[in-house]
């Protein structure tokens, strides 16, 4: 999906890629995570292997990203089967702070709590227009007329 949008009259473009996970997209994404200030990393509560694979993610991650560190969001999905679930929250919490990520538990199917991503997300890209701002403006001091 893209989607351009404005934040505080900054056009922004929205590229989501959903993979699935599956390892016939991994060759596409080294590409795209060379752009990527966002990633929003989902599995499924219900699913353990989709949350055991959470660390090779990460570490694909890690191995091409450039200077600067994306904003990632773990993402737990399927809420609307708690009743199913096979990773509880403490758990995939855990997880989440020991590798400096927000956790999130949504329902798709149902919508739920997709309002929180969305705000935490442009928030997040608040701050940074903010940040490039500010380092705009100490530039423009140091210049010598």
């Amino acid at each position: 999906m893209i989607q351009p949008i404005q934040i505080d009259g900054k056009p922004i473009m929205i590229q989501l890629w959903d993979t699935f996970g599956e390892e016939r997209f991994r060759h596409y994404l080294p590409f795209s995570y060379y752009r990527s200030d966002y990633i929003f990393l989902v599995f499924d509560i219900t699913n353990r292997r989709s949350f055991l694979d959470l660390p090779e993610w990460l570490e694909h991650f890690n191995r091409f990203e450039l200077d600067q560190k994306s904003y990632t969001i773990l993402i737990g999905n399927k809420l609307d089967l708690e009743n199913q679930r096979l990773v509880s929250f403490d758990e995939a919490q855990t997880f989440a702070l020991k590798n400096g990520l927000q956790y999130i538990e949504i329902s798709a199917l149902q919508d739920e709590n997709f309002d929180i991503i969305k705000d935490l997300t442009i928030l997040h890209i608040k701050q940074k227009i903010k940040n490039e701002q500010i380092v705009q403006e100490k530039r423009d001091k140091e210049i010598v007329y």
